[in-house]
């Protein structure tokens, strides 16, 4: 993530959710039990930032509620926001465009509004959107 390179994250999560977990364990029965499972996922992987970053999870920010946030630590360093989706073959057509909606909600609902407030230029905030279906991964990034 560091490195901002979504391709990378995308292989380390299909290595993590085909090597170690059952597609059951994604909750596929019920319709947030697998964004939610990945947000814990995702959540677990990135803790070990906490000297860099101040890890936020799930805290309301402009007119909605983002998933996860990092605040910088330090000034050289940039933030990233984190919205996760679950890939509804009802709306839409594949998993990259679940993940083209998860940014989408972050510019829409203005998730980005309290790291600005905390001093952030929107020029060094970095926008991931990550889909999910079943083990499968897309992670797409904006101002990476």
């Amino acid at each position: 993530m560091l490195k901002k390179d979504t391709d990378e994250m995308e292989d380390i999560l299909l290595d993590i959710t085909y090597s170690s977990m059952s597609y059951f364990d994604t909750g596929t029965s019920a319709r947030r039990a697998p964004e939610n499972f990945f947000h814990g996922l995702v959540l677990g992987l990135i803790v070990t930032l906490k000297d860099k970053y101040r890890i936020v999870s799930n805290r309301e920010s402009g007119r909605g509620r983002y998933d996860i946030a990092l605040y910088p630590l330090y000034e050289s360093m940039d933030a990233f926001i984190m919205e996760f989706k679950v890939f509804d073959e009802r709306k839409e057509k594949s998993l990259e465009q679940t993940a083209a909606n998860a940014l989408d909600q972050i510019e829409k609902k203005n998730y980005e509004a309290d790291l600005i407030a905390a001093g952030i230029s929107k020029e060094h905030i970095c926008r991931l959107g990550f889909a999910f279906s079943g083990k499968d991964v897309i992670v797409a990034g904006a101002n990476l």
